[in-house]
């Protein structure tokens, strides 16, 4: 079930919301969605593997265990990649709308432009 809160989350960033509102800084709502949505799959997968994998063997050797660890790689993967957005993308867009902001009261300035 979160999942698809997960995924109608990102649906909905990319195909409903213009490229415009980004421009103001990342939806809170949005990334709070994802970010619940991420922590209660890590804690329900993170149950699943306590219930299920009794020792190494059944996580390498067994077509359950093969296939949880490729599950475990790609939520790894959104995760490491939503860290990426919230640390580095988020920050400069708010910077760069703080930016836009104070250029519409002075005009034109060499720095603004260069951005």
């Amino acid at each position: 079930m979160t999942s698809f809160f997960w995924f109608g989350t990102i649906l909905y960033v990319h195909l409903v919301l213009k490229p415009k509102s980004a421009a103001k800084g990342l939806p809170k709502g949005e990334m709070l969605i994802g970010i619940y949505s991420m922590i209660i799959m890590a804690v329900t997968g993170g149950i699943l593997v306590w219930f299920r994998v009794t020792s190494t063997d059944v996580l390498l050797h067994t077509r359950f265990g093969i296939l949880l660890t490729i599950k475990v790689a790609l939520f790894l993967t959104m995760v490491l990649s939503a860290l990426f957005v919230l640390v580095i993308i988020a920050p400069r867009l708010r910077g760069r709308n703080g930016q836009q902001a104070k250029q519409g009261d002075e005009g034109f300035t060499l720095e603004g432009l260069s951005h």
